[in-house]
């Protein structure tokens, strides 16, 4: 198993454009919420640079569901009244982008269906990547897990460099166990054993993926 490793920002193509013309402009700090779990969910909200975590608790613990970065579309139970959110929204770095509430929406929409397909496409990708999760959970181990959630922000963020790829995100341990679905101590045992390895090491700043082939390998593994 190979992750496609482009290094290239999702594009805003003309829907997303327009969006991006009518909707509010909004920033949010690193750490601070941009909605809550259970809140009324009162419009869509476009990245358009940043990261944004997706996340929900379990109990005491609180499970990452994805990463959202450029170009993609958050919060699309708000493209509907009287709807909840289903998941609380974080930001993980300096977030900037454009709100869009749900009666301009179906307006936008009436006018331009582009929109709508718009809509319709961020719906199937959440679901696809929802599968997608599922199965990892299921036949994938805390380590594949891991690596996976690594090369895959890698993919998304990551900044070709001498050292080899590196994340601009400051992820503490804590928050990549909820994105791996595993203990804190587990990724403190992994990223020791990988940096002794030489595949990753930690910075102020942000991770730095040495070895593309040593994390991909772990993904091959039965």
């Amino acid at each position: 198993m190979t992750v496609d490793f482009t290094l290239s920002p999702r594009p805003l193509n003309s829907a997303m454009q327009r969006l991006q013309d009518f909707g509010e402009p909004m920033r949010f700090r690193r750490k601070e919420t941009l909605w809550s779990a259970g809140e009324p969910a009162r419009g869509v909200f476009l990245v358009t640079s940043g990261c944004v975590k997706l996340h929900r608790a379990n109990g005491n613990r609180r499970v990452t569901l994805d990463l959202a970065h450029r170009g993609e579309l958050l919060g699309l139970d708000g493209s509907q009244a009287g709807q909840e959110r289903s998941c609380s929204a974080t930001a993980l770095s300096l977030v900037k982008g454009v709100f869009v509430d749900a009666a301009r929406l179906r307006g936008l929409a009436i006018q331009h269906p582009e929109i709508w397909d718009l809509l319709l496409g961020a719906t199937r990708e959440r679901a696809t990547h929802f599968a997608q999760d599922l199965e990892e959970l299921a036949t994938m181990s805390v380590e594949q897990r891991l690596a996976k959630r690594l090369l895959d922000i890698g993919s998304s963020v990551g900044l070709a460099d001498a050292r080899g790829v590196f994340i601009p995100l400051r992820l503490t341990r804590v928050e990549l166990s909820e994105m791996a679905w595993c203990r804190s101590e587990t990724v403190i045992r992994l990223m020791t054993k990988w940096d002794e390895l030489g595949w990753v090491k930690t910075q102020r700043e942000g991770i730095v993926l040495c070895s593309l082939e040593g994390l991909e390998s772990l993904l091959k593994q039965g």
